[in-house]
C-alpha cells in the first residue's frame, strides 16, 4: 500500500481547467433552450388557468346582476373627466370574487382587484396597474353588433367617444357564444382589433397592423383567449384578428 504524500499531490492543469470548463458551457448551451422552452410551456399554461377563472368570475358577474356583463370601463374611455375615476372590467369582476373594498364607490379599486385577477406570468407589466396583462374584447358591448370600421373607435376624441357609450350588455344578446372572444393576452386593458390602418393620433408600435391593442405574440406564435362560453384556447395572430372583428356577426 502506498501513501500519497504532500508532494504526490498535483491540481489541475491549465489546459484541464479549460476542457471543464468548455465542457460546462457546452452543457448550458445545450440545456438552455429546452430550459426556456419549459419555462414558456409553463407560463401558457399558467397563462389559459387564469382566463378559465376570469371566464368563471364573468359567469358568476352575470347571474347575478341580472344577466349583464360588466363594464369594458367606465364612465370615461379616455380619462376625459375628472375628478371621475374609471373602473374597468376586472374591478367589476374582482367584487364576485370576494374583495372587500372601503372605496366610496363600492368598486375595488385597482391595488385590491389585483389580488384576485392574476396576471399572464408572461407580461411584462409597465409601471400602469390599470394593465394586468389581459384585455376585454372591446366590440363585445357595442349596442349595434355591426363590424367596426376602426375610424369608429376613435373618431370624434373631442366630443362622443365611442368607448364611453358602451354600456353593459346582457350575454344572452350575444350569438355563438363558443366563437366569441371575451378576454385575451393584451399590453392594455382592452382588446382591439381593427379593419382599416392606424389613424395618426395612434403612432406606429410593435403590433401587427390588424390590431390597436393585444399582445398576438404573447406565447411565441400564439396568444391566449377567453371566449363567452367560459372555454380558453392559444390562437395565431391572423385567426384572433378574424375573430374580433367577425365573430358574432
Amino acid at each position: 500500500m502506498r501513501w500519497v504524500t504532500g508532494k504526490d499531490r498535483r491540481g489541475f492543469t491549465l489546459v484541464e481547467l479549460l476542457v471543464v470548463i468548455g465542457i460546462i458551457a457546452l452543457l448550458i448551451a445545450l440545456l438552455l433552450p429546452s430550459l426556456n422552452k419549459a419555462r414558456q410551456q409553463a407560463q401558457a399554461v399558467a397563462c389559459m388557468s387564469n382566463l378559465r377563472q376570469i371566464g368563471a368570475l364573468h359567469h358568476l358577474y352575470v347571474n347575478q346582476y341580472r344577466g349583464f356583463l360588466p363594464f369594458l370601463k367606465y364612465p370615461q374611455w379616455d380619462n376625459s373627466a375628472p375628478p371621475a375615476v374609471d373602473t374597468h372590467w376586472f374591478q367589476y369582476l374582482s367584487l364576485v370574487a370576494g374583495v372587500k373594498t372601503n372605496d366610496p364607490s363600492g368598486i375595488p379599486t385597482v391595488f385590491e382587484a389585483s389580488k384576485v385577477m392574476r396576471a399572464c406570468p408572461a407580461y411584462i407589466n409597465p409601471d400602469d396597474p390599470t394593465k394586468i396583462g389581459y384585455g376585454m374584447n372591446g366590440t363585445i358591448t357595442y349596442p349595434e353588433h355591426v363590424a367596426l370600421d376602426f375610424d369608429q373607435i376613435v373618431a370624434p376624441l373631442t366630443s362622443v367617444n365611442w368607448g364611453d357609450s358602451h354600456n353593459p350588455i346582457k350575454l344572452t344578446r350575444l350569438r355563438r357564444l363558443p366563437q366569441r372572444i371575451i378576454n385575451g393576452d393584451s399590453v392594455d386593458w382592452h382588446l382591439l382589433a381593427k379593419a382599416t390602418p392606424l389613424p395618426e393620433h395612434f403612432p406606429p408600435g410593435p403590433l401587427p397592423k390588424t390590431y390597436t391593442s393585444g399582445d398576438p405574440y404573447r406565447h411565441g406564435k400564439t396568444a391566449n383567449y377567453l371566449f363567452c362560453d367560459g372555454h380558453a384556447e392559444p390562437i395565431d395572430e391572423a385567426l384572433a384578428a378574424h375573430v374580433l372583428l367577425n365573430a358574432d356577426r
